[in-house]
C-alpha cells in the first residue's frame, strides 16, 4: 500500500517491503512526518503470518532525487524490535541522520529480520552529554554498531546492547585458585534486557553523577575512558540495609541509578543480576566460551592477554596514588574499555579491567530452593556479589565464574559497574 504525507520539507512515500521471514509477510499502511513537521517520521506496517513469539529487528532505508541517492536509518526513536502479529511502529529521527536533507520524493523501504538469536545487533544509546544537571538523557535506537575511534560512546554515550533471554545456560562453576561458586547449575532468563557493551566509565560516571570522580587511577590525561572505581553501592543504587534486593527493587534518591532512571526514563534501568551477568558474559554459549575460546579458566596467556586487562598486559595493584599509565606504557592498572577484544554478543572487559558489582546479596554457596529461571540471588546477606575477574588477577586466573563480595558500604579500586535494561 503506497500512502504520502506532504510537508514543506518533502513528501514521503511507503515503497518496497523486504522481510526475511519467509512465512512471514509486511504491509506498509502508512509513512508521515510528524506534526508539527519536525524530524521524526513514524513509519506504521502491519506484519502477517509470524509467530505470535518471534521478534523482528526493523531497518528502514529511503530513496530520493527519483532514487539516484539512498540513506540508512541510524537513529530510532522507539526501539526497532517488534513481535508477532498486528500493526506496528518504527519512528525514525530522520533529522539526526541527515539534518540537511529536503526532498520532494522520498521513499521509505522496510526490512524485517527475525531476531533468532543475538548474532542480530539492536542498541540502545543513552545521551549524557548535557551533563549532572540535566533534567533529561536522550534515548535512541540503532542497528549500527558504534565507531570505536570516537571516544564519546564511552565518555558522553552509554551504549547498551539488546540481549535475547530463553537459552539455558551454566551458571556458577569452580576454577582452582580463584573465588567462585562451589557448583554450577542449569539457569534460564525469561526476560530480554540491555546490557552495557563497556564497563562505566569515569567520564559517564562524572556526567551523571554530580560530575564526581571518585576513582583511585585518577591521572586526568587518561581517565575519562577508564573504568569508574572506588565506588560503593550506596551510591550506585543503595545500601542493602535500605534497599534489600530482591524484596524491594526501587533504587534510593540521589543514587547513580536513580538519576539514570529519573533522566532517562527507563524505569528498569539498574544494575543485571548475576544471571543476567552470567549469561551474557558467555556470549551464547552454554557454559565457558568466549567466541572460539574456552575461557574457563587455564588457557595460555598469549590467548587471554587478548581478552583481558590482567597483571601479563598491565594490570596489577600499582604504587603510589597515579597508576594511570600510557597503552603500553610502563604503569599498572585499569586501561580504556573497549581495548581488548570482546566476546561474541559484542560485549568488552567481561573478564578483566574491574570486576563488576551486581543486584545480588553475596552467599559463597547456592541457597536452598533456587529456581530454574530468572534467579535473583539469596535473600538474606549483608555484602554484594561482585562478577569479572579484575585487573589485578593474572592471566590464568581469568575466568567468567567469578564471584566475590564487596561490603555494604566499602568500596576497592578493582570494582566498578555496568548497567543495564530489564524488558517487560
Amino acid at each position: 500500500m503506497n500512502t504520502s504525507a506532504k510537508s514543506v520539507l518533502f513528501s514521503i512515500a511507503a515503497g518496497l517491503v523486504l522481510s526475511a521471514s519467509a512465512a512471514a509477510t509486511i504491509s506498509v499502511d502508512a509513512v508521515n512526518q510528524r506534526w508539527p513537521w519536525n524530524n521524526l517520521v513514524d513509519v506504521d506496517f502491519t506484519i502477517s503470518g509470524s509467530e505470535s513469539s518471534m521478534a523482528y529487528r526493523i531497518e528502514l532505508s529511503a530513496t530520493y532525487n527519483n532514487g539516484a541517492n539512498k540513506v540508512y536509518a541510524n537513529s530510532y526513536l522507539t526501539e526497532p524490535v517488534v513481535e508477532g502479529d498486528g500493526q506496528k511502529r518504527v519512528t525514525w529521527n530522520l533529522g539526526d541522520d541527515c539534518p540537511e536533507l529536503k526532498s520532494d520524493d522520498f521513499t521509505v523501504s522496510v526490512t524485517a529480520t527475525p531476531l533468532t538469536d543475538n548474532t542480530i545487533p539492536v542498541y540502545m544509546v543513552i545521551d549524557l552529554s548535557s551533563g549532572p544537571q540535566s533534567k533529561k538523557y536522550p534515548v535512541r535506537y540503532t542497528t549500527k554498531a558504534p565507531d570505536l575511534s570516537d571516544d564519546k560512546c564511552r565518555t558522553t554515550e552509554m551504549w547498551l546492547r539488546r540481549i535475547k533471554a530463553g537459552t539455558e545456560f551454566t551458571m556458577g562453576g569452580t576454577l582452582a585458585g580463584v573465588t567462585t561458586l562451589p557448583s554450577s547449575k542449569q539457569m534460564k532468563l525469561t526476560q530480554d534486557f540491555y546490557m552495557a557493551i563497556f564497563e562505566t566509565t569515569q567520564q559517564q560516571w562524572a556526567m551523571v553523577y554530580n560530575n564526581e570522580w571518585p576513582s583511585f587511577y585518577s591521572n586526568e590525561t587518561y581517565r575519562a575512558t577508564r573504568p569508574v572505581e572506588s565506588i560503593t553501592k550506596g551510591t550506585v543504587r543503595g545500601r542493602l540495609y535500605y534497599c534489600p534486593w530482591p524484596q524491594n527493587s526501587e533504587a534510593n534518591p540521589g543514587t547513580f541509578v536513580k538519576k539514570m532512571q529519573d533522566r532517562t526514563g527507563l524505569a528498569t534501568f539498574d544494575l543485571p543480576t548475576a544471571a543476567q551477568w552470567e549469561y551474557a558474559a558467555l556470549g551464547g554459549a552454554a557454559s565457558g566460551s568466549y567466541g572460539s575460546y574456552n575461557l574457563s579458566g587455564g588457557i595460555s596467556q598469549s590467548t587471554m592477554i587478548n581478552f583481558a586487562r590482567c597483571t601479563q598486559n598491565g594490570g596489577g595493584m600499582a604504587d603510589g596514588d597515579i597508576g594511570i599509565s600510557e597503552i603500553n606504557g610502563d604503569k599498572t592498572g585499569t586501561m580504556t574499555v573497549g581495548h581488548y577484544k570482546p566476546n561474541d554478543y559484542g560485549l568488552y572487559d567481561m573478564l578483566g579491567n574491574v570486576s563488576e558489582m551486581v543486584l545480588d546479596r553475596y552467599s559463597s554457596n547456592w541457597p536452598d530452593n533456587v529456581p530454574e529461571s530468572d534467579y535473583k540471588g539469596p535473600e538474606a546477606g549483608y555484602d554484594n556479589t561482585t562478577k569479572g575477574t579484575p585487573y589485578s588477577n593474572g592471566a590464568s586466573y581469568q575466568t567468567l565464574r567469578y564471584h566475590n563480595k564487596l561490603g555494604d558500604t566499602s568500596s576497592d579500586k578493582s570494582v566498578g559497574a555496568r548497567f543495564c535494561v530489564t524488558l517487560d
